[in-house]
């Protein structure tokens, strides 16, 4: 699905990506250059723009599904926008549920790797956490690759979890395995 901007110009997803690093940077700069009262007046300023703004999206995505013939046509739509299906998502509006937008990602992954003989599925999604399964190879580097490709591709899917954990395949003596070590290559 394609991106377009104000103007109808169409947008990549490198562009999307780059603002959002471009965002964070900035909050993180001024985060640095500020004394702590005036950082919570200027927190407290981005959290109210933000709800603002989530409230705009809200009655979009009423508005446009009231106008629609084909109302999942226009979830469809949604769903597959990248800039949307993010900014639906951090407001609690995307037409699909967190379970269903990993089970897409991981697909996608799956589809694009099939041939490493790495499989990763969603076990659970709960309290802000995805755990996903991994069914690897010996061949621990590539496991670790395909691993952070599902990381990324959850994360860039369900912006609002708060956790991601991968674990071995059931019955297996193998622990949980944290993002940030098996992402690093860092040993237990």
């Amino acid at each position: 699905m394609t991106t377009f901007d104000a103007d109808g110009i169409e947008v990549e997803p490198e562009q999307i990506a780059r603002r959002a690093q471009q965002v964070e940077r900035l909050l993180d700069e001024l985060r640095e250059c500020t004394e702590p009262p005036t950082w919570f007046r200027i927190e407290e300023l981005s959290q109210a723009l933000v709800a603002l703004y989530g409230e705009g999206l809200a009655r979009l995505v009423t508005l446009g599904r009231d106008a629609a013939r084909e109302p999942g046509a226009f979830d469809e739509r949604l769903a597959f926008d990248e800039l949307l299906s993010g900014l639906l998502s951090l407001h609690g509006l995307h037409p699909l549920d967190v379970r269903e937008r990993i089970e897409r990602a991981l697909r996608a992954i799956e589809n694009a790797v099939s041939d490493t003989g790495v499989h990763i599925e969603l076990e659970d999604v709960e309290n802000g956490t995805a755990r996903l399964c991994i069914v690897g190879t010996d061949d621990v580097a590539t496991t670790r690759s395909v691993s952070r490709l599902a990381v990324h591709a959850v994360e860039s899917a369900a912006p609002e979890l708060e956790e991601i954990s991968l674990v071995g395949p059931p019955g297996e003596a193998t622990a949980l395995i944290p993002v940030d070590r098996l992402l690093s290559g860092g040993r237990a």
